[in-house]
């Protein structure tokens, strides 16, 4: 049976909504700019567009969710609002951008109360996905990462029976030498599976600890993917020469690689008996 909405709540929900989109503009244009700026947030532009398609999917079962707030939200909403003012204040735009779920989590809570959370809770949490890490986290991430990519691929290609040294982030192999640098670290990979991970566990119909080890493979596989480009790279460059290994076939490379990550997740689900995706999907 459907709710019916009080008329004065839509309104208040728009005015809430203009408020929201007012107060965080300056985050909103900031987090745009990086997903423009910044590669490794290049598939932050699909977040927003996922979690409509996912609350909008839902839409049969909200409306059968009776409007049942609960205090506890408007706590909620506080909190995410200090966590913005403290955001702001010290000019940290990621805490300010990720006050947003705590904002948009609280108004739920406390409007229609703990069944719609619930319903709307992997929604909101995949917000987070959207939000830059910012330079500093960025750096502290993709630094060690580097040093553990060179390291990888140079062991990867001993295996292939090609002798290779390692200088810091450089691979020198017979003819040619290869830099790690930051975008090649895995990181970007790491960013952008980890979301797709997350989004497949909750779609895949099976068990929740199937669908945790799901999720938890995305890092790995990410770092096996980014070293098996990497390889790849240096192969081609040995081969056929510098140009061809780090300008067209460098950036073919990346998607290719992803793509068989992302495979590779798909695979790791289907070993585990997540074969189907939910049917409420």
């Amino acid at each position: 049976m459907k709710t019916q909405t009080p008329p004065l709540l839509v309104a208040g929900l728009l005015v809430g909504a203009v408020l929201v989109v007012a107060l965080y503009a300056p985050v909103l244009v900031w987090m745009v700019r990086a997903w423009t700026r910044d590669a490794y947030y290049g598939h932050a532009f699909f977040i927003p567009l996922i979690v409509a398609f996912l609350v909008w999917a839902k839409r049969g079962r909200l409306a059968r969710i009776p409007l049942d707030g609960h205090p506890a939200g408007c706590a909620l909403l506080a909190g995410g609002l200090l966590l913005y003012a403290g955001g702001i204040w010290l000019d940290v735009h990621f805490v300010s951008a990720v006050s947003l779920v705590a904002v948009l989590g609280g108004a739920v809570l406390w409007i229609w109360g703990t069944k719609a959370a619930r319903e709307l809770l992997f929604p909101l949490a995949f917000l987070l996905f959207m939000v830059p890490l910012g330079r500093l986290l960025s750096d502290a991430f993709s630094n060690p990462l580097q040093r553990a990519s060179t390291q990888l691929t140079s062991h990867a290609l001993g295996l292939l029976g090609l002798h290779a040294q390692t200088h810091g982030a450089s691979i020198e192999v017979p003819g040619y030498t290869f830099v790690v640098g930051q975008p090649c670290s895995g990181l970007k990979s790491i960013i952008a599976m980890t979301a797709l991970a997350a989004l497949l566990a909750y779609l895949l119909e099976g068990p929740l600890w199937k669908r945790i080890i799901v999720f938890a493979a995305a890092t790995p596989t990410a770092v096996a993917a980014n070293v098996v480009r990497i390889t790849i790279v240096v192969l081609v460059g040995k081969s056929f020469g510098a140009e061809a290994a780090e300008s067209l076939f460098h950036g073919v490379s990346g998607i290719i690689v992803f793509v068989v990550g992302l495979g590779a997740l798909m695979g790791i689900g289907r070993v585990l008996g997540c074969r189907r995706i939910r049917g409420e999907f």
